[in-house]
């Protein structure tokens, strides 16, 4: 039986705190590329580019991120996924210094660091399992989300504000000393690793493979799987058009500082639904934390594409993101439950893998979406005298229509998860198997 170690909740809260902090830094650095690249743009499409940047790594890169997490030491995996965005970050200053800096550099420089974080994501979900009793399994889940809200607080607002007194050069500078925090923070910590003796690992995609088994030999887990992925592509849609929506409706003045405030919002909803699921552990069938506050987070898409205002935003992005950690939360805590920590590595990066694989396909269609939906909901549009009484006319409606639209296939969608049988009954039809699970845990020595 798997035993979780002496003062494993201290150890995870430690590597979890210096993660938060990297994770800050770059916030503040990917907020300022993005706005980078829709100024230097001005195309939807050649923006959205970005967003492709940053998840078309999970797609690609998950497969091997599991099974070198089940592998290897997790201590140096996180110093090395550490240091290689820290070596993406220091060329992008020198570029910088230099007077270099390309558009395509910024897509590089996303992609490296997208990359990274896809080894230390998976890493962290197996953390939870190695390092935390499985009765607080939910609360740890929680606290990873919050670990993702206060960046989201912190660096868009933060972020707009450093743009106009350090600038760019002085946010990366910030981002580089985060990252000295998370490699300090790692020195001060044992990480248990499971220990597999001398046998001989079989190759990666075999290991691979071994994980895309086990969940297809599991209905409920499969048809999660499919719900999860297509709920990521809506909201990868709106994560993309939420900015240049929020430009529109401010007319191009203080824009940034506006979208900032926004994601300010966002972040602090974000936090508040985190703590929530820290203190309430979410529901006590996890299903319904999944689907419940999905629909619900849907309802609260809808207003988007028909109030014509920037405080709605404010309003709507913090409540919305309320629903997000416990959603997510519930979700994983079901996954934890249901697959042996032998395997979590690989089956929760292929989990990962096909659940952003949606997400770069939601970056290359949502630009080209709004641009189609534009012209339709302008003064003399064909959609002016029908579709038009609903979300209103002119600049960004288009974009406002394709946000309302998401928020109306995430209720229809959550609706017809209850409907499917091995989703709304995965976690009585599949046994626990977390507390039976064989392997022996020792303690790194790094």
């Amino acid at each position: 039986m798997h035993q979780t170690p002496p003062n494993g909740f201290k150890t995870f809260f430690t590597v979890l705190s210096g993660q938060m902090a990297s994770s800050f830094g770059s916030g503040l650095t990917q907020f300022a590329l993005v706005l980078s690249a829709l100024e230097m743009t001005g195309s939807m499409t050649q923006y959205s580019l970005t967003f492709l940047c940053m998840y078309l790594p999970a797609f690609l890169f998950s497969p091997w991120a599991g099974t070198i997490v089940d592998r290897k030491d997790r201590k140096q995996i996180l110093y090395w996924s550490n240091g290689v965005a820290f070596m993406a970050t220091l060329g992008l200053i020198l570029n910088l210094q230099w007077d270099t800096l390309s558009l395509w550099q910024i897509y590089l420089v996303i992609l490296v660091k997208a990359i990274a974080s896809t080894f230390q994501l998976t890493l962290t979900q197996t953390l939870v399992t190695v390092l935390v009793p499985q009765e607080h399994h939910g609360r740890a889940n929680g606290l990873t989300q919050m670990a993702d809200a206060l960046p989201r607080i912190f660096a868009p607002l933060v972020g707009a504000s450093l743009l106009a007194w350090i600038h760019i050069k002085g946010i990366i500078l910030i981002e580089l000393a985060t990252y000295l925090l998370a490699f300090w923070t790692l020195s001060r910590v044992r990480l248990p690793q499971e220990d597999k003796g001398e046998e001989s690992h079989p190759s990666v995609l075999k290991e691979a493979w071994e994980g895309w088994r086990y969940i297809a030999g599991r209905q409920g887990l499969v048809a999660l799987l499919i719900y999860s992925t297509f709920n990521n592509f809506l909201i990868g849609i709106i994560e993309v058009l939420v900015n240049p929506l929020v430009r529109d409706i401010m007319n191009y003045k203080d824009y940034q500082e506006q979208i900032g405030l926004v994601l300010m919002f966002g972040g602090l909803g974000m936090l508040a639904g985190s703590i929530l699921m820290v203190a309430w552990g979410g529901p006590k069938r996890k299903i319904n934390g999944v689907l419940a506050f999905t629909m619900l987070g849907g309802v609260l898409l809808i207003p988007g594409g028909l109030i014509h205002s920037i405080k709605w935003f404010y309003i709507g992005a913090f409540l919305y993101f309320v629903t997000i950690p416990i959603s997510l939360g519930a979700n994983q805590t079901i996954w934890q439950g249901k697959v042996p920590l032998p395997l979590q590595g690989r089956v929760f990066s292929l989990r990962r893998m096909t659940m952003l694989s949606s997400v770069p396909i939601a970056a290359l269609v949502a630009g080209p979406l709004a641009d189609a939906f534009t012209p339709l909901l302008v003064k003399g549009g064909a959609w002016a005298s029908t579709v038009g009484l609903i979300t209103g006319v002119g600049p960004g409606r288009g974009t406002a229509f394709v946000f309302m639209l998401m928020g109306i296939l995430s209720v229809l969608f959550a609706l017809m998860g209850y409907g499917i049988k091995p989703i709304r009954r995965v976690e009585s039809e599949l046994p626990d198997v977390s507390t039976t699970c064989d392997d022996k845990v020792r303690p790194s020595m790094n």
